[in-house]
């Protein structure tokens, strides 16, 4: 009798061992949405589904010159490693690969100068959704795309200029309390004394910030856009930078044109009450 009774137990172990596999492997289980999903996290769809798809990001009227009739622009993007942008008119679709994974934070149609108008389209490094604690991490950019007998072309990628990466600024000490800055895209070099100092500097505390600190799009007295950005240069700690450069393009002649450069400090990240050290005009 025990014989049996232990073969009956047994078989039912089995039993019961296959059940709980069957509902732990339960196709619609994997496939249910995560409540973050439900609630319309967008990064989240993203991540899990690696956007095959387009997603709309904007339909716009846009003209172009004045003495032009205004075009409807449906514009959508996919992210995968990098940012794909893809751009759709009556009469062509334009696809544009950006160098890295950017979130499409704005899109707006701006004035050039009288009577030509451009496509903005401000980007972010981070999710929409990301709470950024202080500038230091902020990571900014700005493509300005226009159409032009009927082809886009791009009028300024902040995130291709060579001002935007970190390895542009060779950082130095001229004595322990000196630092030295040159900007090898344009040849900018500043000297200034800052209370940052130390006796065995460790330079690789000092590199600057990836992406802009911050990007502004204004008008000039002129009346032609006129974008700014501006990149931090950290110091010993995230609460007080080194320094910032700011460079400043405006629409000159079908292009935009770097026309000043500058590098101030400031007591903190937010930029508060700053002091311009050095500033060259390049007009």
């Amino acid at each position: 009798m025990s014989g049996k009774v232990y073969l009956i137990i047994t078989l039912l172990m089995i039993i019961l061992v296959g059940c709980g596999q069957e509902m732990n492997n339960d196709p619609g289980q994997e496939e249910r949405i995560p409540n973050d999903i439900q609630q319309g996290n967008l990064s989240t769809v993203e991540e899990i589904s690696s956007q095959k798809e387009y997603l709309n990001l904007s339909t716009l009227q846009v003209q172009w010159y004045a003495d032009e009739d205004p075009e409807q622009l449906d514009i959508s993007y996919r992210l995968s490693d990098i940012l794909q942008l893809k751009i759709k008119t009556t009469n062509e679709e334009w696809d544009l690969d950006l160098p890295e994974l950017a979130y499409p934070e704005d899109v707006q149609v701006i004035q050039l100068e009288e009577g030509q108008s451009a496509l903005s389209i401000k980007l972010n490094y981070y999710e929409p959704e990301a709470t950024i604690q202080n500038p230091v991490d902020e990571r900014w950019a700005y493509l300005i795309l226009r159409s032009q007998n009927n082809r886009f072309m791009t009028l300024l990628n902040t995130m291709t200029d060579q001002s935007h990466t970190e390895n542009n600024f060779k950082i130095s000490f001229t004595s322990p309390d000196h630092f030295n800055i040159l900007d090898h895209s344009t040849n900018f070099t500043v000297d200034f004394k800052s209370d940052l100092y130390s006796e065995n500097p460790n330079l690789s505390l000092f590199k600057p910030s990836n992406w802009f600190t911050q990007v502004n799009l204004t008008t000039s007295q002129t009346g032609n856009a006129e974008i700014s950005c501006t990149k931090m240069i950290p110091g010993l700690n995230k609460e007080s930078p080194l320094g910032f450069f700011k460079y400043n393009y405006i629409w000159i002649n079908d292009a935009f044109v770097l026309t000043k450069e500058s590098f101030f400090t400031s007591p903190g990240v937010f930029m508060e009450n700053p002091t311009i050290v050095k500033e060259t005009s390049y007009e």
